[in-house]
Protein backbone atom coordinates (compact mmCIF):
# COMPACT_ATOMS: atom_id res chain seq x y z
CA UNK A 1 0.00 0.00 0.00
CA UNK A 2 1.33 3.58 -1.08
CA UNK A 3 2.06 6.22 1.49
CA UNK A 4 -0.64 8.20 0.43
CA UNK A 5 -2.96 5.75 0.35
CA UNK A 6 -1.92 4.99 4.69
CA UNK A 7 -2.32 8.16 4.77
CA UNK A 8 -5.77 8.65 3.64
CA UNK A 9 -7.16 5.61 4.82
CA UNK A 10 -5.61 6.28 8.34
CA UNK A 11 -7.44 9.60 8.75
CA UNK A 12 -11.02 9.26 7.07
CA UNK A 13 -11.29 5.79 5.17
CA UNK A 14 -12.63 4.24 8.35
CA UNK A 15 -14.01 1.15 6.52
CA UNK A 16 -10.26 0.66 4.83
CA UNK A 17 -9.10 0.25 8.33
CA UNK A 18 -8.54 -3.59 8.07
CA UNK A 19 -6.32 -3.12 4.82
CA UNK A 20 -4.12 -1.39 7.24
CA UNK A 21 -3.89 -3.62 9.60
CA UNK A 22 -2.67 -6.53 6.67
CA UNK A 23 0.72 -3.99 6.03
CA UNK A 24 3.38 -5.68 7.63
CA UNK A 25 4.68 -4.11 10.94
CA UNK A 26 8.17 -2.80 8.95
CA UNK A 27 6.12 -1.10 6.91
CA UNK A 28 3.74 0.40 9.89
CA UNK A 29 6.51 1.39 11.95
CA UNK A 30 8.19 3.07 8.98
CA UNK A 31 4.98 5.11 8.58
CA UNK A 32 4.96 6.05 12.09
CA UNK A 33 8.71 6.95 11.86
CA UNK A 34 7.88 9.61 8.45
CA UNK A 35 4.48 10.87 10.49
CA UNK A 36 6.29 11.74 13.65
CA UNK A 37 9.23 12.79 11.52
CA UNK A 38 6.62 15.27 10.14
CA UNK A 39 5.70 16.49 13.26
CA UNK A 40 9.11 16.91 15.10
CA UNK A 41 9.79 19.28 12.35
CA UNK A 42 6.76 21.50 12.56
CA UNK A 43 7.29 21.43 16.49
CA UNK A 44 10.72 21.87 16.14
CA UNK A 45 10.39 25.27 13.89
CA UNK A 46 7.87 26.57 16.31
CA UNK A 47 10.22 26.32 19.10
CA UNK A 48 13.65 27.18 17.56
CA UNK A 49 12.77 30.79 16.81
CA UNK A 50 11.52 31.16 20.32
CA UNK A 51 14.92 29.85 21.87
CA UNK A 52 17.07 31.97 19.59
CA UNK A 53 15.20 34.97 20.70
CA UNK A 54 15.91 34.27 24.02
CA UNK A 55 19.78 33.58 23.79
CA UNK A 56 19.58 36.49 21.75
CA UNK A 57 18.03 38.89 24.54
CA UNK A 58 20.16 37.51 27.21
CA UNK A 59 23.28 37.93 25.12
CA UNK A 60 21.99 41.69 24.38
CA UNK A 61 20.53 42.23 28.05
CA UNK A 62 24.16 41.04 30.16
CA UNK A 63 25.92 43.78 31.78
CA UNK A 64 29.52 44.03 32.52
CA UNK A 65 30.09 40.78 34.89
CA UNK A 66 33.33 38.63 36.48
CA UNK A 67 32.76 35.42 38.14
CA UNK A 68 35.24 34.45 40.72
CA UNK A 69 35.48 31.53 42.64
CA UNK A 70 32.17 30.46 41.49
CA UNK A 71 30.21 33.66 41.95
CA UNK A 72 28.39 36.05 39.87
CA UNK A 73 29.32 39.60 40.26
CA UNK A 74 27.40 42.22 38.96
CA UNK A 75 26.27 45.86 39.19
CA UNK A 76 22.91 45.70 37.31
CA UNK A 77 19.90 43.08 36.98
CA UNK A 78 18.43 41.18 34.19
CA UNK A 79 14.12 41.07 34.17
CA UNK A 80 12.93 40.61 30.70
CA UNK A 81 9.42 39.10 30.09
CA UNK A 82 9.03 38.57 26.81
CA UNK A 83 5.57 36.41 25.68
CA UNK A 84 5.93 33.51 28.89
CA UNK A 85 9.80 33.23 28.21
CA UNK A 86 11.52 34.83 31.45
CA UNK A 87 15.06 36.16 31.89
CA UNK A 88 15.88 36.71 35.21
CA UNK A 89 19.98 37.65 36.61
CA UNK A 90 20.41 38.78 39.77
CA UNK A 91 24.36 38.55 41.28
CA UNK A 92 22.47 39.14 44.94
CA UNK A 93 20.06 36.37 45.00
CA UNK A 94 21.69 33.22 47.24
CA UNK A 95 18.80 31.17 46.52
CA UNK A 96 18.31 31.06 42.77
CA UNK A 97 14.54 29.85 42.85
CA UNK A 98 13.44 32.89 44.48
CA UNK A 99 14.26 34.39 40.68
CA UNK A 100 11.81 31.82 39.45
CA UNK A 101 7.90 34.03 39.27
CA UNK A 102 4.98 33.25 40.80
CA UNK A 103 2.68 34.12 37.37
CA UNK A 104 2.37 31.44 34.80
CA UNK A 105 5.38 31.55 32.21
CA UNK A 106 6.43 28.79 29.68
CA UNK A 107 10.59 29.32 29.72
CA UNK A 108 13.26 31.13 31.64
CA UNK A 109 16.67 31.13 32.34
CA UNK A 110 17.16 32.39 35.99
CA UNK A 111 20.51 33.51 37.09
CA UNK A 112 21.67 33.72 41.10
CA UNK A 113 24.91 34.02 42.74
CA UNK A 114 25.87 30.79 42.42
CA UNK A 115 24.08 28.60 40.23
CA UNK A 116 21.62 29.11 37.20
CA UNK A 117 18.21 26.88 36.29
CA UNK A 118 17.15 26.54 32.57
CA UNK A 119 13.53 25.49 32.87
CA UNK A 120 10.99 24.78 29.59
CA UNK A 121 7.51 23.52 30.49
CA UNK A 122 7.13 22.81 26.41
CA UNK A 123 9.19 19.69 27.02
CA UNK A 124 10.01 19.79 30.22
CA UNK A 125 13.18 20.51 30.91
CA UNK A 126 14.88 21.54 34.31
CA UNK A 127 18.60 22.08 34.33
CA UNK A 128 20.71 23.35 37.37
CA UNK A 129 24.28 24.51 37.39
CA UNK A 130 26.79 25.85 39.25
CA UNK A 131 28.25 29.14 38.00
CA UNK A 132 31.84 27.28 39.04
CA UNK A 133 31.46 26.36 35.25
CA UNK A 134 31.88 29.42 34.18
CA UNK A 135 34.95 30.99 35.94
CA UNK A 136 36.81 33.22 34.13
CA UNK A 137 34.15 34.13 31.39
CA UNK A 138 34.07 37.31 29.65
CA UNK A 139 31.17 39.09 27.89
CA UNK A 140 32.35 38.24 24.80
CA UNK A 141 33.08 34.32 25.62
CA UNK A 142 29.55 34.43 26.70
CA UNK A 143 28.17 35.42 23.28
CA UNK A 144 29.66 32.10 22.03
CA UNK A 145 28.78 29.99 24.72
CA UNK A 146 24.90 31.47 24.27
CA UNK A 147 25.41 30.11 20.61
CA UNK A 148 26.70 26.83 21.33
CA UNK A 149 24.22 26.01 24.10
CA UNK A 150 21.60 27.17 22.07
CA UNK A 151 22.67 24.97 19.28
CA UNK A 152 23.26 22.05 22.00
CA UNK A 153 19.39 22.53 23.18
CA UNK A 154 18.10 22.45 19.57
CA UNK A 155 19.72 18.69 19.33
CA UNK A 156 18.15 17.69 22.58
CA UNK A 157 14.58 19.06 22.01
CA UNK A 158 14.94 16.82 18.60
CA UNK A 159 15.92 13.63 20.60
CA UNK A 160 13.45 14.43 23.29
CA UNK A 161 10.54 14.75 20.77
CA UNK A 162 11.63 11.44 19.28
CA UNK A 163 11.66 9.89 22.98
CA UNK A 164 8.25 10.83 23.67
CA UNK A 165 6.96 9.12 20.19
CA UNK A 166 8.57 6.52 21.37
CA UNK A 167 6.98 6.12 24.35
CA UNK A 168 3.46 7.16 22.99
CA UNK A 169 3.74 4.05 20.44
CA UNK A 170 4.21 1.95 23.56
CA UNK A 171 1.40 3.50 25.10
CA UNK A 172 -0.54 3.21 22.04
CA UNK A 173 -0.07 -0.31 21.81
CA UNK A 174 -1.46 -1.15 25.16
CA UNK A 175 -4.90 0.92 24.51
CA UNK A 176 -5.59 -0.60 21.14
CA UNK A 177 -4.83 -3.79 22.58
CA UNK A 178 -7.30 -3.46 25.94
CA UNK A 179 -9.66 -2.31 23.17
CA UNK A 180 -8.92 -5.07 21.17
CA UNK A 181 -10.35 -7.48 24.16
CA UNK A 182 -13.18 -5.20 25.15
CA UNK A 183 -14.85 -5.14 22.02
CA UNK A 184 -13.61 -9.05 21.02
CA UNK A 185 -11.77 -7.75 18.44
CA UNK A 186 -9.52 -10.27 18.30
CA UNK A 187 -6.30 -8.47 17.34
CA UNK A 188 -2.33 -9.85 18.48
CA UNK A 189 0.17 -7.56 19.39
CA UNK A 190 1.58 -6.67 15.82
CA UNK A 191 -2.35 -5.86 15.03
CA UNK A 192 -2.63 -4.04 18.15
CA UNK A 193 0.75 -2.14 16.89
CA UNK A 194 -0.57 -1.55 13.68
CA UNK A 195 -3.86 -0.73 14.62
CA UNK A 196 -2.06 2.47 17.17
CA UNK A 197 -0.22 3.38 14.30
CA UNK A 198 -2.61 4.39 12.23
CA UNK A 199 -5.51 4.93 14.60
CA UNK A 200 -3.06 7.85 16.32
CA UNK A 201 -2.40 10.24 12.73
CA UNK A 202 -4.84 12.56 12.82
CA UNK A 203 -4.61 13.27 16.62
CA UNK A 204 -0.75 13.81 16.39
CA UNK A 205 -0.87 15.57 12.74
CA UNK A 206 -3.71 17.96 14.74
CA UNK A 207 -1.32 18.19 17.90
CA UNK A 208 1.80 19.33 16.38
CA UNK A 209 -0.30 21.76 14.13
CA UNK A 210 -2.15 23.29 17.09
CA UNK A 211 1.70 23.72 18.99
CA UNK A 212 3.21 25.19 16.26
CA UNK A 213 0.44 27.85 16.26
CA UNK A 214 1.13 28.27 19.81
CA UNK A 215 -1.89 26.00 20.84
CA UNK A 216 -1.91 23.46 23.67
CA UNK A 217 -4.41 20.56 23.04
CA UNK A 218 -5.42 18.47 26.13
CA UNK A 219 -4.42 15.23 26.67
CA UNK A 220 -7.74 13.87 26.91
CA UNK A 221 -9.21 15.93 23.68
CA UNK A 222 -5.53 13.62 21.97
CA UNK A 223 -6.69 10.60 23.39
CA UNK A 224 -10.55 10.95 22.71
CA UNK A 225 -9.45 11.63 19.17
CA UNK A 226 -6.94 7.95 19.15
CA UNK A 227 -9.92 6.01 21.01
CA UNK A 228 -12.48 6.95 18.55
CA UNK A 229 -10.28 5.81 15.31
CA UNK A 230 -9.21 2.77 17.20
CA UNK A 231 -13.07 2.03 17.93
CA UNK A 232 -13.90 2.93 14.40
CA UNK A 233 -10.78 0.79 13.01
CA UNK A 234 -11.59 -2.33 15.19
CA UNK A 235 -15.25 -2.26 13.91
CA UNK A 236 -14.22 -2.35 10.62
CA UNK A 237 -12.24 -4.79 10.70
CA UNK A 238 -14.91 -7.36 12.62
CA UNK A 239 -17.26 -6.17 10.02
CA UNK A 240 -14.26 -7.41 7.24
CA UNK A 241 -13.87 -10.44 8.91
CA UNK A 242 -17.90 -11.09 9.25
CA UNK A 243 -18.06 -10.28 5.47
CA UNK A 244 -15.26 -12.75 4.76
CA UNK A 245 -16.87 -15.52 6.91
CA UNK A 246 -20.35 -14.98 5.35
CA UNK A 247 -18.71 -15.23 2.10
CA UNK A 248 -17.29 -18.13 2.35
CA UNK A 249 -20.43 -19.73 3.69
CA UNK A 250 -22.22 -19.38 0.20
Amino acid sequence: MKLWQKFTNSVYKFDEYYRLLDTSARSSLGFYFLISLLTVIIMSFSLFPVISQMFGEITAAVPEFTIENGRLNADDTIDINNDGTVIRVDASAENVEELEPSEDYVQGIFVGATEMIVISKLNGMNERAGLDIFEGMTNEELAEFMGLLSRVIYFFIVIFLFLQKAVLLLLLLCIAKLMSNLMRGGLNLKDALKLGVYASTTAVIIKAVLYAAGVSMPNFIFYGIVIVYMYLGIDSCKKHRLNSANQGTI
